[in-house]
């Protein structure tokens, strides 16, 4: 148990900041891939001229919205503003759009899966099950100056 408050010593997840690193940087790229290359990405799903087209707009603004929550949540996590509700809101868009993704999106890819189809939803898969990890987790942030410290399971051991 690392850092006190109020006279007691709180539990505190060492690995917040590494499961908040990989969350941050496959968010970031996958972000930066759907704005770049949105028409591209969506003829990768469907075969159809219309769904291209309707999908392209939709990686494209789903792209925005997420360096927009990212940049919010780092905000947050790194300055200790309402980390948990932020955090949380994360969750549910995260959610939201991997359920939809399923229902939507990735059928077609089901059908015939490839090797990269795989490892990309097993990344996605590992980050959300990451984000619903620290949401549960708040209670354990590390202190506002620690929240980027990637040595903090290094401190923990040594200190037992």
């Amino acid at each position: 148990m690392i850092g006190t408050a109020g006279g007691y010593e709180r539990p505190v997840d060492p690995y917040f900041p590494l499961r908040t690193l990989f969350i941050a940087l496959l968010s970031g790229a996958a972000a930066i891939a759907l704005i770049t290359a949105p028409k591209e990405i969506a003829a990768s799903v469907f075969s159809s001229p219309e769904l291209v087209d309707r999908y392209a707009g939709v990686f494209y603004l789903r792209g925005l919205l997420m360096l927009v929550l990212i940049a919010v949540a780092w905000y947050s996590y790194t300055y200790g503003k309402y980390t948990g509700i932020v955090f949380l809101t994360v969750a549910v868009s995260a959610s939201t759009n991997l359920v939809a993704d399923v229902l939507e999106v990735y059928p077609t890819r089901f059908i015939n899966p490839s090797w990269e189809f795989t490892a990309i939803l097993l990344l996605r898969l590992t980050a959300w099950s990451f984000t619903i990890i620290n949401v549960l987790r708040c209670a354990e942030l590390p202190a506002v100056g620690d929240r980027w410290n990637f040595r903090l399971l290094r401190e923990r051991l040594t200190a037992d």
